[in-house]
């Protein structure tokens, strides 16, 4: 809460003070954060051909998240669990094969693979209104030789990811 005093001096037509009112100001700020996921929240990669275990993949997911901040904020990420799950079973295949980093466009993320551990991605954001930042999501070549002798289908290999951040 920021509060301060207005005095008005009141003057005859000479110019003369005759009387001085005070009117007390305030104005209220009230913590404005929440960060969301935008648009389609799923990432899905897709290893069809010898190519994409070759060079890897990476999908770009514009305008990913919705920041709202009035103070200066860092955000995280972190995996809700360590490997990723087949029909709600966990598997050997670890989060960390997964990179996030600066999507098209974006600057200031810091580029980590993914962990059960709360990681800094972004460090140092300036307050924001609906600041919408973008993400890439990575499996590097070295990493998708993880996904050969995995389970092939159409049944998806899942993982949660999520986000948070709090005031620097």
């Amino acid at each position: 809460t920021y509060s301060f005093n207005l005095d008005f001096n009141i003057k005859n037509t000479s110019g003369a003070i005759t009387d001085t009112k005070s009117v007390a100001f305030s104005i209220t700020t009230q913590p404005l954060n929440n960060i969301s996921v935008q648009g389609t929240p799923d990432v899905n990669f897709s290893f069809v051909s010898p190519s994409d275990f070759q060079t890897g993949k990476s999908i770009n997911m514009p305008n990913h998240l919705l920041v709202t901040n009035n103070k200066a904020f860092e955000i995280y990420v972190k995996s809700a669990s360590a490997n990723f799950s087949l029909n709600g079973t966990p598997t050997t295949l670890p989060a960390s094969i997964v990179q996030i980093e600066n999507g098209t466009g974006q600057s200031g993320v810091i580029t980590k693979s993914l962990s059960t551990s709360s990681q800094a991605i972004m460090s140092g954001a300036s307050p924001a209104l609906d600041q919408s930042v973008s993400l890439k999501y990575t499996i590097p070549a070295a990493q998708a030789a993880l996904l050969l002798n995995q389970s092939p289908g159409a049944t998806p290999y899942l993982l949660n990811v999520i986000y948070s951040f709090t005031n620097q």
